[in-house]
């Protein structure tokens, strides 16, 4: 019997062959125009994956037709594109044996290698089907601000600057989106009286007989004919001249954008067969069609090309490689300065700062954020993965990851094991200014890791290649993009740092190919699995990046509504968290963050037995509490409500302590309310936190406690 690979191998083989076959039946415009013409009419709803699917669908097509010169032949069907498409997903999953570590006769295999190998075509399908490292308009941003500081290099080896090459780009695309609307609207004109037809059946304004008088009626052959002669003006939607572009921006910079952005069809992908070789339109989007057109065979490319595509340029070049690939760790680094302070303030991290470890060893550390009582370590990587890893190559992955993850792990985890060694903790600043660090004023250190480019989910589950001491914490590793969608979106310290707690809780037992899965999760539903995961090992986070899918949508005007779901449902709840805020004393966070940890129906409770509380004392004039309990007892919060603000401090602390002691918890938080101030929800509070022990004051005293509301929420 044949193994995995050897039978992938056939498989794809006979699938290209076939996919190969087909396509050469038809006019390599006519069939790149058509399968354009297909992903850009997808509603906005469309399923994003099959989206994704149909894209790299037809860059393999236009991969395979690029390579040969073209001839007119017949015009493809919905019928022959469909087939396309079909052969192409049979041919997708052939790479899913091929990276399965056993063969056909073997049951056995061990967990490790599995997992290796679900990682590695993972990598290979997210590469494969996900194309591009973030939202369209987001992309060519990403090109200006990473390129610009080479705009003198640029401008003198191939002629332009990356802002005009950007402007060339969006007119083209542009122009292409208006030809493409003109064409959808000639599209419905010709099938406008047979819809008409069928709209007024599904009004009930005509019966099943008279449909089918008046569809006996239509001239089907002359509607065919107007099919066929709009399929074929198609190629008009991708196609433009040469002096289209030279009218808009001159024939200097015309001939220049051509030269680096153009290649002539049959010169270009001569060695290129399968899905996952490197396709030369990543390079030269535009093919020339003569010495005068130029075809755009993936529109989306467009988006895409110049963030990926000039880096290798400049790496290339040996007398340049150094200063560009310096430049790019510098505007990393800087760029992780700025989301960083977009979430905690400017003056809350601490950049490119370097300390002494006890083995008299000077390490760096590029990024330091102080928040209250916690600290965040972020390392910078702008090493990406290679093309072999990106291809499912496992010793590749190993080693991208190795230079990458591993390394800034590694950094990372080496200053936090200098805090923990040490009560008191000294960096520098490269200025020369002391940061010093006291380990018993410090709750709490997490370590982000930032790549320039996404790893896919060999940072979603580090645990198959991340090698780290079982008790040190996973990092949390996203790339830049996704990081400037975070920051817009948790630009409150607080959730931020409580979104890393969770994520770092659920670690490995809910898993998801995308980091922005847990992100969206978080927003809508708080990434609360306490419940779930008492019946189940793992469970799959999937769907909730599609959110934010849906509000870049409408940034750009595709859509009217959108919005990202939020866990902060209860607007008293947040007056409770604000109030809390606004007293900003050391260790404010702690409380902040428990507060944030009660689930949704908790929360609903502990606020509706607020208000019954309050209720109470407005009318009898006298004063009333209440307690709950979250995690098992471990934490409590009670709340006390009084006519006048004498004393309520006191009593504040004192119920606090009582409470604290009944319940034998490790944490309370004890709120005070004054009835008579309608400004705030609660006027004092007390945080205790301290192991339990038995007092005989407090045993005796808490004996005494009656009346107390006391609602159990494990």
């Amino acid at each position: 019997m044949l193994d995995f690979k050897e039978y992938a191998q056939q498989e794809r083989s006979k699938l290209i062959s076939q996919i190969d076959k087909k396509i050469n039946q038809f006019d390599p415009f006519d069939l790149l125009s058509i399968l354009g013409t297909n992903f850009f009419g997808f509603p906005e709803d469309f399923a994003k994956a099959q989206h994704e699917v149909t894209q790299v669908c037809n860059e393999f097509v236009a991969g395979l037709l690029s390579s040969k010169l073209p001839a007119k032949r017949s015009l493809p069907t919905l019928k022959d594109t469909k087939e396309i498409a079909e052969l192409f997903q049979k041919l997708v999953f052939t790479y899913f044996y091929e990276n399965l570590p056993v063969n056909k006769q073997t049951d056995a295999c061990s967990f490790q290698s599995m997992e290796e190998a679900r990682l590695a075509y993972f990598t290979l399908s997210y590469f494969m089907i996900v194309r591009g490292e973030g939202y369209p308009e987001e992309l060519w941003n990403e090109a200006i601000e990473i390129y610009s500081p080479h705009n003198k290099y640029l401008k003198k080896n191939f002629g332009f600057t990356i802002e005009l090459v950007i402007d060339i780009f969006k007119w083209l695309y542009k122009a292409i989106e208006t030809r493409f609307n003109s064409h959808a609207v000639e599209f419905r004109k010709i099938f406008a009286h047979s819809m008409s037809i069928w709209q007024d059946w599904h009004d009930g304004k005509i019966d099943y007989e008279t449909v089918l008088s008046k569809v006996n009626k239509i001239d089907k052959d002359a509607l065919v004919k107007q099919l066929a002669d709009h399929n074929r003006r198609t190629k008009d939607i991708f196609t433009f001249t040469f002096q289209e572009i030279e009218d808009t921006f001159g024939t200097q910079l015309m001939r220049a954008f051509l030269k680096r952005f153009a290649s002539n069809f049959g010169e270009i992908n001569k060695c290129y067969r399968e899905p996952t070789d490197f396709n030369e339109l990543n390079r030269t989007p535009l093919l020339k069609t003569d010495d005068k057109k130029v075809f755009i065979p993936i529109p989306l490319l467009l988006y895409q090309v110049p963030v990926v595509t000039l880096h290798y340029d400049l790496i290339q070049d040996p007398s340049y490689a150094d200063k560009y690939a310096e430049a790019k760790g510098d505007y990393l680094e800087k760029k992780a300065s700025i989301l960083m302070g977009t979430i905690f303030g400017a003056t809350s991290y601490h950049a490119n700062i370097h300390y002494v470890d006890h083995n008299k060893e000077e390490r760096e550390i590029d990024l330091l954020v102080r928040f209250d009582n916690k600290l965040i370590f972020v390392e910078c990587k702008s090493k990406g993965l290679t093309l072999p890893a990106k291809q499912g190559n496992l010793q590749q992955i190993r080693k991208d990851f190795a230079n990458a993850i591993q390394k800034a792990y590694d950094q990372n985890q080496k200053a936090i094991n200098y805090i923990s060694e040490s009560d008191l903790s000294k960096f520098y600043e490269y200025n020369g200014r002391e940061i010093i660090i006291e380990k018993e004023k410090i709750s709490d250190i997490y370590s982000i890791i930032l790549t320039a480019n996404t790893f896919s989910s060999l940072t979603t589950d580090l645990s198959i290649f991340l090698k780290k001491d079982k008790a040190s914490h996973y990092p949390w590793a996203i790339c830049e993009s996704d990081l400037e969608l975070v920051s817009e979106y948790l630009y409150d310290p607080c959730l931020f740092v409580q979104f890393l707690k969770r994520r770092r809780e659920i670690y490995g037992r809910v898993i998801s190919p995308d980091e922005m899965d847990y992100v969206g999760c978080y927003l809508q539903e708080g990434l609360f699995f306490e419940k779930e995961l008492k019946k189940a090992n793992k469970i799959v986070l999937v769907g909730y990046t599609e959110q934010f899918d849906a509000a870049e949508l409408k940034r750009i005007g595709k859509l009217k509504t959108a919005q990202v779901g939020s866990t902060w449902s209860n607007p008293v709840f947040e007056n409770l968290l604000g109030t809390v805020k606004l007293l900003n004393g050391y260790g404010h966070s702690d409380i902040i963050l428990l507060l944030l940890d009660i689930d949704s129906q908790s929360r609903d409770n502990l606020i509706r037995l607020i208000k019954l509380t309050i209720e109470k004392t407005v009318q009898d004039k006298k004063s009333h509490d209440f307690s709950m309990l979250f995690d098992k007892g471990n934490f409590g919060i009670s709340f006390v409500s009084d006519i006048k603000r004498n004393n309520l401090a006191r009593k504040t602390v004192a119920i606090g302590n009582l409470k604290k002691y009944k319940h034998k918890s490790k944490t309370w938080l004890s709120l005070g309310r004054d009835v008579s101030d309608k400004k705030y929800l609660v006027n004092e509070y007390a945080f205790l936190q301290c192991d339990w022990k038995f007092d005989p004051i407090l045993d005796r005293e808490s004996k005494r406690l009656k009346g107390t509301i006391l609602d159990i929420a494990n």
